[in-house]
């Protein structure tokens, strides 16, 4: 049996218990389950970690990725306009980012350009206010660019890509609102539906 799925594998062992109420560990790990199975190769992350020591608060998805990749020698991109959080991020993930590509760069530019197609991405990139009003400038922003990042990776996606979006559970709708709405409207089933979002086709 391969090792990822035992119920006691060597990332659940590692990482389930840091991850805060956990709400982040089914999905990513569901995600991770999908992508190896499906014998992915390529993970892009837009969003990188950008505050040290806040795997319970911020989640941590570079290293559960980049640890991830090492592991099976997939390849992992994690891209963030900071470039401040790019080499906090790199110094955050030392041991476990043999096979991570840091990138500085606008995240939409970025999958507008991306040369490969992308078996898992996973979008997490500009804040989102949690108790803001559902016509707040800052909300909407988050939300249509998330929205605009999916459709600058829309050429690179196909039908064993898995999607997962974070900041769904906020009673604005939060950043994945108009994200979820394409995707639906664009033949993606959602599997979950918690503080992330996650879908396949």
């Amino acid at each position: 049996m391969d090792d990822f799925i035992k119920w006691n594998d060597w990332w659940t062992l590692k990482y389930r218990f840091k991850m805060g109420e956990g709400v982040r560990y089914f999905s990513t790990k569901i995600a991770l389950n999908l992508f190896h199975f499906r014998k992915g190769m390529n993970i892009v992350e837009t969003g990188t970690i950008r505050m040290a020591d806040d795997m319970a608060g911020g989640g941590y998805s570079t290293l559960l990725f980049g640890d991830y990749a090492q592991h099976y020698e997939k390849k992992f991109w994690t891209v963030d306009i900071l470039p401040e959080a790019i080499e906090l991020s790199k110094k955050e993930t030392e041991g476990f980012n043999k096979n991570t590509n840091f990138v500085t760069s606008d995240s939409i530019q970025f999958l507008k350009e991306f040369p490969e197609k992308i078996d898992l991405l996973y979008l997490d990139s500009m804040d989102c206010p949690e108790n803001d009003e559902v016509d707040s400038p800052k909300l909407i922003a988050s939300q249509e660019h998330q929205l605009n990042e999916i459709k600058a990776a829309w050429d690179k996606l196909h039908d064993g890509s898995v999607i997962l979006l974070d900041d769904n559970n906020f009673t604005n709708g939060g950043k994945c609102k108009l994200s979820v709405e394409f995707l639906l409207a664009n033949g993606w089933t959602p599997l979950m539906a918690d503080k992330q979002v996650l879908l396949i086709k």
